[in-house]
């Protein structure tokens, strides 16, 4: 609910306190490994936003202690240096996800380390590396349906989806579908209309946030 209530832009400081409130609840009980990996990356994504480094840094500190040795965590802290511009140290974390010789636990995770890889790639100027970087990144979604990490990366990742369009081989119609349901959101998020799809998670495109194995969790 938290991570719904995110998007709303004129919520977005009360949703954070929503997620701070649910971790100390969960010193009451071990939430499962799946559901650790999703909120850790979604509140990270939200610091991000809001440029709030010291939350962001606890975050990390959180995802050490319950998600050792996984890919998410690299994703985590590689999230947490791009939110500094420190885009060769974030590619650096997360080429252990990109060669496959780490394992992420949730497959927003796994979208999250090309994303990261494509942006830091087109800070270093290699555009075609940036390019590749991309389609990879959509061909996890379009497999996965867990389109939701393109729209949590905001505007620098929507340019480079533009840039990829009639580009994408196979991949174009589900581009096309994706930066379609992105504006769509925006303008229902502006329009500030009531509930919808987007708040229930009833559709298949970019408002979805889990995807049907974390959904099951």
């Amino acid at each position: 609910v938290a991570i719904i209530a995110f998007d709303r832009r004129a919520g977005r400081r009360v949703a954070m306190r929503e997620m701070a409130t649910l971790w100390h609840q969960a010193l009451d009980f071990v939430p499962t490994t799946v559901l650790s990996a999703f909120a850790l990356l979604a509140e990270m994504q939200m610091c991000r936003a809001l440029g709030d480094r010291a939350r962001a840094a606890a975050v990390v500190a959180r995802a050490e202690e319950l998600l050792p040795d996984t890919g998410d965590l690299a994703v985590v802290r590689a999230l947490n240096l791009i939110g500094q511009r420190h885009h060769k140290q974030a590619s650096a974390l997360v080429a252990p996800v990109i060669h496959g010789d780490l394992t992420c636990i949730v497959i927003t995770a796994q979208i999250s380390a090309w994303l990261i890889e494509a942006l830091s790639t087109v800070y270093d100027g290699r555009i075609e590396a940036a390019h590749r970087a991309i389609l990879v990144a959509l061909d996890l979604a379009e497999s996965s349906g867990a389109t939701r990490p393109f729209y949590d990366f905001g505007s620098s990742v929507r340019e480079l989806l533009l840039a990829t369009v009639g580009r994408a081989g196979h991949l174009d119609a589900f581009l096309t579908g994706t930066l379609a349901a992105w504006t769509a959101a925006e303008a229902g998020q502006q329009a500030d209309e009531p509930p919808t799809d987007r708040d229930t998670g009833r559709s298949a495109t970019l408002v979805i946030p889990l995807t049907t194995r974390e959904n099951e969790m």
